[in-house]
């Protein structure tokens, strides 16, 4: 949609400068440099090719431009069998259900040593650090 106030202004501009295109830009840049709705409607069209002529003239003029930051890396994935082992833990440190305890009859233990086993003396990792 066309701006009416703009073409107001345009027609004015040709008016005022009796058919000449040269004299009615001048009237209208002279306009435009006090009056931001006519600048604003004038150069809105063209909005998208202005911004980025400015962005290739600031690199072209060697302007720094702060790399990107890199990603942060994805959390660590606990494995399905160390995930098993916090969920027992939880479960213990809750108390005892009689679902958690049908739970546990069905999962086995990790093997001495797998994340989540007891460790010497019974006392696991979440023991120790409270997780």
């Amino acid at each position: 949609m066309r701006d009416s106030y703009v073409d107001d202004k345009v027609r004015a501009a040709l008016i005022e400068g009796r058919g000449s295109r040269a004299r009615a830009q001048r009237l209208l840049i002279e306009w435009a440099a006090k009056d931001a709705r006519l600048l604003l409607g004038l150069a809105r069209p063209f909005m998208k090719a202005i911004t980025l002529a400015a962005i290739e003239g600031a690199g072209r003029r060697g302007l720094a431009v702060p790399a990107a930051k890199p990603a942060a890396p994805p959390p660590p994935q606990l494995s399905d069998d160390a995930l098993d082992a916090v969920l027992r833990q939880m479960g213990r440190a809750l108390g005892p259900s009689p679902a958690a305890d049908q739970a546990d009859d069905a999962m086995p233990s990790p093997p001495p040593g797998a994340p989540g086993a007891p460790a010497a003396g019974g006392l696991t990792a979440a023991d120790l650090f409270g997780a």
